[in-house]
């Protein structure tokens, strides 16, 4: 639910009659490495920098509490945040930095593997709750889009393709996982990372292509021989299971298939298909089996193309998943808490 500006400023009055305070916090984030994507453990390497702004001098006071709430040492790599006031255009205005450094879960969407973009974020909360008649935090976007990549180290670029934005979601903790009920605002922030599928498709994709349309070389062997063309065939297949334990490797366990897993399976079933021609063979006239071969074909070709169409549009969904990020819907331009009596805070823009 998109709560309009004249909503959102009619609230802030009505909460600041109450006598609250409320601070408004301009966030942006840059994303200044990228070391490592560890896929099987679901992990990445990163390191972040992460700044708030509050304008007014009694928002210092404010900003090293929650400096202070902050884990001390958050990673190995990373510092306290820092807190310091700055002046501009007359104004005084109190900064809170982080560099944010380690290594993070993530769980990775693979159903489009290798034609996949993963998104790699790392969620802070303030130790803020939101509570009736005590200070409350209102996120705020910068009015220019100060989040950028700067990727001093780029350490996957023979694999990934390098990250375009930086996208911000602003939100609330669930307050049915506080035992008091309380919320606390988070900044999510996440870059969009496209795979590069080249290694995939030449390692993977093309053998199995070309393993499965060996298998019509049987049609060479006269139609008495079965035992010689099921040595064929049954070399073939076992081709075929070596790749499938291959691809398995290259994915940690999931419970479902991906993309690559479907392509290797269904050149596996058109293999198991020519095994069982290859067994009744004997039992049709040399015309009878070529027709048989010929809609066996026809149907292995109309596979591959739809494979082919359907690996062109993940691509194209990546590309624009890449570019996009989560999409509008996904980020809101504030997120304020609406106070009442008997509730801890319910956040007015729901992403």
């Amino acid at each position: 639910m998109r709560v309009s500006p004249s909503e959102i400023a009619d609230r802030v009055r009505r909460s600041s009659d109450s006598g609250s305070p409320k601070y408004f916090m301009a966030v942006r984030a840059n994303v200044d490495k990228l070391m490592q994507i560890k896929q099987l453990e679901e992990s990445f390497s990163a390191r972040f920098f992460f700044e708030a702004r509050l304008k007014g001098g009694l928002a210092e006071r404010f900003l090293r509490r929650t400096a202070r709430n902050c884990l001390e040492e958050p990673t190995d790599e990373s510092p306290k945040p820092k807190v310091w006031m700055d002046y501009k255009d007359g104004s005084s205005v109190v900064k809170m930095s982080w560099v944010i450094a380690g290594e993070f879960a993530e769980k990775l969407e693979l159903k489009s593997f290798p034609f996949d973009c993963q998104e790699l974020s790392v969620t802070l909360c303030l130790g803020v709750p939101c509570l009736a008649g005590k200070e409350q935090v209102c996120f705020q976007r910068p009015d220019e889009d100060e989040s950028k990549v700067i990727l001093n180290v780029f350490s996957l670029q023979n694999s990934w393709m390098r990250p375009e934005r930086v996208f911000l979601k602003f939100d609330w903790t669930d307050k049915d996982k506080n035992w008091q009920g309380h919320q606390f605002p988070t900044v999510k922030i996440s870059v969009y990372l496209q795979r590069k599928y080249g290694f995939y498709i030449w390692n993977v994709v093309l053998p199995m292509f070309l393993i499965a349309s060996m298998s019509a070389c049987s049609m060479s062997i006269h139609i008495d021989k079965v035992a010689d063309r099921l040595s064929a065939t049954l070399t073939l297949v076992l081709t075929a299971v070596a790749y499938k334990y291959i691809t398995a490797q290259m994915v940690p366990t999931i419970g479902y298939n991906t993309w690559l897993d479907k392509y290797v399976l269904a050149c596996f079933w058109f293999l198991v298909v020519i095994v069982l021609e290859n067994c009744v063979a004997g039992r049709f006239d040399e015309q009878t089996e070529s027709s048989w071969f010929m809609f066996i074909g026809i149907m292995f070709i109309l596979t591959n193309i739809g494979f082919a169409i359907w690996a062109w549009i993940l691509v194209a969904q990546a590309t624009t998943q890449a570019k996009e990020g989560p999409g509008a819907q996904a980020c809101c331009e504030g997120c304020l808490a609406e106070l009442s009596d008997d509730m801890a805070g319910d956040a007015l823009c729901e992403c």
